[in-house]
């Protein structure tokens, strides 16, 4: 069976769906028809469609207390009168009171008998025991055939689970529907058909592929023979004699395929190399006997009988063997396996014990006391439990130590070990005696002969470093990227040879991973991690005793390896920090041979300094004010060439962005345009958009060092100002870009108007708010474009407005324009900040807010409310003075 995850395409995604909701409806339709039963009057025994009583029955119905069997029989006439379908039957009934009797007319062939039956009440106890039986086994077959056919790997193991789940599901769920209204009938009998057909499939695929390439062509052959079988049972459906025999054929067929299933599982486990699928096999018996084993005798008997040996007992055990098979074909981890199994025996075992001792006891005391009838008495009961729960430990703590000697045949404490090794691992820093400790530890305590110790070198590759039993020739080192390795660093987890042990579609990593654990020698690779990167592995051989790593083998490994990881980059860490201080040594010594020369260097050449000092001391007023005037002119000088420079690459860069844009624009819906060519212009627009972001990063940092070694306008600096001033300096620091645009601001302002807070804050909203009229302006294509600035004040707040009778903003984008990254302005002329930051200012920084009006084509205003504050200190003093 592979293991490479199967795909998942969209038609079967779309498959999946159709049969869960088809699943789904069927099974809400058949609990709704069939909970109508309870507390309803019927013959004390089920109908079908075609009038036959089916092999389906409880023990204390009235129907089956007759000293023949009724299964089997047509009826034909209810106290003489005669009925042509199983409703005139059950409304003939259901007209009288309960424990009525009728005489019924029934037909077996060419025998005719008359039986009289009284009715009863179906009650609910009667729908738990028949429905909810068919309704528990239809929904898990289902459940577990819907979930192997997303989980399970792709094979033909998967296939022949999948088909039989889901056959075996509907056939439990169309079977609440058989005795009425019998919607699906038809349904029930095609997979009644098929079941035999689905258990030889399966008997064919799992656990080994059987017939080669003959396999196709016999399953091809059993289908085309099985849906003829259909045919025949669909065409004589209501003819009651021909039904009893195609059924009782089915019945028989199905049993003796669970029991071929049976055989050939015992077989496999029996000769099978694989370890592998001796686990796998080791579950799916387990769920054979305990859950097939009991339907597959009705069903034979059934059969053989003509239909005399009721079935529906099947469906209290079956469910077992779905959930079994499924775990062994999706579960793929050897080791949680052995844990089920060990866990299912255990509990087999313990409970098979409780019910022994209660048999002997009950009949011990049945025999010595026959007249006190104490086993009847409440008594007996509550004392029984008492000694059991009093047992149940030892007795419990008994079988486990049994199950263990059966599975591990030797155990270890894994946790004193860990303890010693624990110890032993923190009182050395010595690299080789790590590794020969952590070789001994593991081989002791699992009795393992060959182990080796691999770990990853300076070039990436891991190489062997110490070893027990090794190979003759000496191992080369592994590449970081061999298969093994990058499994090691995906799963995280220990690596067995078993997991490629029984494929034969493995696919080229899994075969190299195959053929380097053959390699080494190794059943099994544990990885050594540090900080989730791998570090290197233990390779380990296979136990002496020949049995499997356990579950709880490999949670031992996993936390001895982490202690392992620990303890060899601590070691490797003062190995390295025993080597720098060696190094170190040598470098203070000589520095300090370096410094002893300098130091006479330098007592040399204080003589000159002294006399150079008065000499610079004269000339330092002059230096100065060369300085500031040299200091100027550099940084003009800086300040074109530094932002110059990126501009001009950027602009270089953009032209190819544009380029490359035209020409991505064309080659849209050109076939002749290969996906190669696509890779090739995105990585060249790649290329140009990291240039950009290079070269503007660079002209951002440079005005930003400007800015750092000037004021800190980034910085909230609150005072009190002059509004007439601070929007009169925002007019002359935008006169340029007004001047180009032919465009004038007025200001309608008193004269005397003071604000507190940061004026340079308020001075960029106002730039931001002048700089969009001139655009919105000159998007209007107006010349002579005039801008008014209003300003009007209350006791309690400063009103500013911005008007332009530019082109306006449309309505759409007014719920918009304060959206970070939002613009109309085309690419390269805005950045959607502008009014974003603006609103953040007036609302942070003074506490107001931003409003705007426009109208398209007509104009814009924008008006900033702003409420009075105070200076911080003159709101203390009147705060201290009014307490």
């Amino acid at each position: 069976m592979p293991h490479s995850a199967r795909p998942f395409p969209r038609r079967r995604r779309v498959a999946i769906a159709l049969y869960t909701t088809v699943a789904v409806a069927i099974a809400v339709g058949v609990f709704v028809d069939s909970y109508a039963w309870i507390n309803r009057t019927f013959p004390g025994f089920f109908l079908m469609a075609n009038r036959v009583v089916p092999s389906v029955g409880l023990a204390h119905w009235t129907g089956l207390r007759q000293q023949t069997s009724i299964y089997q029989r047509q009826v034909v006439r209810v106290d003489g009168r005669p009925v042509s379908s199983a409703r005139d039957v059950y409304d003939i009934v259901a007209a009288a009171s309960p424990g009525t009797v009728f005489h019924y007319d029934l037909v077996a062939g060419d025998v005719r008998e008359q039986r009289a039956v009284a009715s009863m009440r179906f009650s609910f106890g009667d729908y738990i025991s028949l429905f909810g039986a068919y309704f528990v086994n239809g929904l898990i077959f289902t459940g577990v055939g819907i979930a192997v056919w997303i989980l399970g790997p792709r094979g033909a193991t998967t296939t022949g689970t999948v088909v039989l789940a889901l056959n075996a599901g509907a056939f439990g769920l169309t079977g609440m529907d058989l005795y009425g209204p019998a919607r699906l009938f038809r349904v029930h009998v095609t997979t009644e058909a098929l079941f035999p057909a689905t258990l030889l499939h399966l008997m064919l695929v799992f656990p080994v592929l059987r017939l080669g390439r003959w396999r196709r062509l016999v399953l091809l052959g059993l289908y085309v023979a099985d849906f003829a079988l259909i045919g025949v049972y669909q065409i004589f459906l209501y003819d009651a004699q021909t039904y009893s025999r195609v059924h009782n054929f089915c019945m028989t067929a199905l049993g003796l395929a669970g029991a071929g299933l049976i055989v050939s599982s015992i077989h496999a486990y029996a000769t099978s190399p694989s370890l592998l699928v001796r686990k796998r096999l080791g579950i799916v018996l387990l769920g054979i006997v305990s859950g097939f084993a009991i339907p597959a005798w009705l069903a034979t008997m059934s059969g053989f009988s003509g239909g005399e040996q009721p079935f529906n007992v099947a469906a209290f055990t079956a469910f077992l063997f779905p959930l079994s098979l499924a775990y062994a074909v999706v579960k793929l981890d050897l080791f949680e396996i052995d844990a089920m199994l060990r866990r299912a025996i255990n509990y087999l075992l313990l409970s098979g014990i409780i019910m022994v001792a209660y048999a002997v006891v009950v009949l011990g005391l049945g025999m010595v006391f026959q007249s006190a009838n104490v086993t009847h008495s409440p008594a007996f009961a509550l004392v029984f439990s008492l000694l059991i729960i009093v047992l149940l430990t030892p007795l419990r703590e008994a079988v486990q130590r049994i199950v263990d000697r059966l599975y591990y045949r030797t155990s270890h404490n894994a946790q004193k070990t860990l303890e010693r090794a624990s110890g032993a691992l923190v009182a050395t820093l010595n690299v080789h005696e790590i590794h020969a400790l952590t070789l001994e530890t593991i081989c002791e305590a699992l009795l393992i002969d060959g182990a080796a110790v691999w770990l990853r070198t300076g070039d990436g590759r891991f190489a062997l470093t110490d070893g027990r039993a090794l190979p003759r020739e000496p191992p080369v080192p592994i590449a970081a990227q061999h298969p093994l390795i990058a499994r090691l660093q995906r799963a995280a987890r220990a690596v067995s040879v078993y997991e490629f042990a029984d494929d034969a579609h493995l696919g080229a990593a899994e075969l190299e991973c195959r053929t380097m654990l053959e390699r080494l020698g190794a059943e099994l690779v544990l990885p050594l991690r540090v900080r989730g990167e791998l570090s290197g592995f233990i390779a380990l051989g296979p136990k002496k005793s020949g049995t499997l790593y356990t579950l709880d083998d490999l949670d031992f490994l996993h936390t001895f390896a982490n202690q392992v990881s620990v303890a060899i980059v601590n070691a490797l860490s003062y190995g390295k920090i025993e080597e720098l201080n060696v190094g170190l040594e040598q470098k203070v010594a000589q520095r300090t041979q370096e410094l002893e020369a300098t130091n006479q260097e330098l007592a040399r050449s204080l003589g000159e300094l002294e006399r150079a000092y008065h000499e610079l001391q004269r000339s330092q007023e002059n230096l100065v004010r060369a300085e500031k005037m040299a200091a100027l002119g550099r940084l003009t000088a800086g300040i074109a060439h530094e932002v110059n420079t990126p501009l001009g690459a950027s602009l270089n860069a953009l032209k190819m962005i544009e380029d490359l844009v035209d020409e991505y624009r064309v080659s849209i819906g050109d076939a002749t345009v290969t996906e190669d060519d696509h890779r090739e212009l995105a990585s060249e627009l790649g290329d140009a958009v990291e240039n950009v972001a290079k070269w503007t990063t660079k002209a951002a940092g440079y005005v930003r060092s400007i800015k750092a070694h000037t004021r800190n306008l980034d910085a909230v600096q609150e005072r009190p100002f002059e509004l007439p001033q601070l929007i009169e300096d925002t007019r002359m620091l935008l006169s340029h870009r007004l001047r180009l645009s032919s465009c004038s601001v007025t200001v309608d302002c008193p004269q005397r108007l003071t604000l507190y807070g940061d004026p340079g804050k308020l001075g960029q909203v106002l730039t931001n708010l002048i700089t969009n009229a001139i655009d919105a302006y000159e998007d209007h294509g107006s010349a002579d474009g005039r801008i008014h600035i209003e300003v009007t004040a209350t006791t309690q707040e400063v009103a500013i407005a911005v008007q332009d009778t530019g082109c306006g903003i449309v309505p759409e984008h007014l719920e918009r324009i304060f959206v970070e990254l939002f613009t109309t302005k085309p690419p390269g002329k805005g950045t959607g900040l502008g009014l974003s930051i603006a609103r953040d200012i007036v609302s942070d920084c003074f506490g107001g807010r931003i409003e705007v009006a426009s109208t398209p084509r007509v104009g814009s205003r924008f008006t900033l409310r702003l409420p009075r504050r105070e200076p911080v200190e003159r709101r203390e003093r009147r705060a201290a003075a009014g307490e």
